[in-house]
């Protein structure tokens, strides 16, 4: 077409919670159950770098927001959501956060495809503890003489 032909298109603009991860219906199908605690596995790669993986009871979209009024953190997973073991450092350890998880229903199990607005199974408000504390060194000698094992230091009480 040349620039002296006009063409006119009839253009329908769809309320944003319609076409919104394709929301068909504004809650789920079947009732979603509530989670009292969450399920958190600490898992090592082989440099000691240390992963928490949250495990959820069903393959749908989780999200799990932490914030401490000033700041908040959002992630997202299908089943499960894997955390560095550094996330929350930016978090004052001696105040309280706010833990929220909502679940929408997946088309499939591997996609962010969506069919239901968020539900809220899980809320609550917690201190955020260390998955571990580091070890102190300490000076310690271990030495064998005779079949018997000597062990020498001094270990603060």
């Amino acid at each position: 077409m040349g620039f002296k032909t006009s063409k006119f298109e009839h253009i329908i603009v769809l309320d944003k919670a319609v076409v919104a991860g394709k929301k068909l219906f504004p809650t789920a199908p079947s009732p979603l159950q509530k989670i009292d605690t969450l399920d958190i596995e600490r898992q090592e790669f082989s440099d000691l770098r240390a992963i928490y993986q949250i495990k959820f009871p069903t393959q749908d979209l989780y999200t799990l927001t932490v914030s401490d009024g000033t700041k908040s953190l959002t992630y997202q997973g299908i089943g499960a959501i894997a955390l560095r073991s550094d996330t929350f450092t930016s978090f004052d350890p001696n105040k309280s956060v706010s833990v929220k998880v909502t679940v929408q229903k997946t088309s499939t199990p591997f996609t962010h495809d969506t069919y239901t607005s968020p539900v809220t199974v899980f809320e609550k408000t917690m201190i955020l503890a260390p998955g571990y504390k580091t070890d102190k060194k300490e000076n310690i000698q271990i030495s064998q003489q005779d079949g018997s094992v000597f062990i020498h230091g001094i270990v603060p009480a």
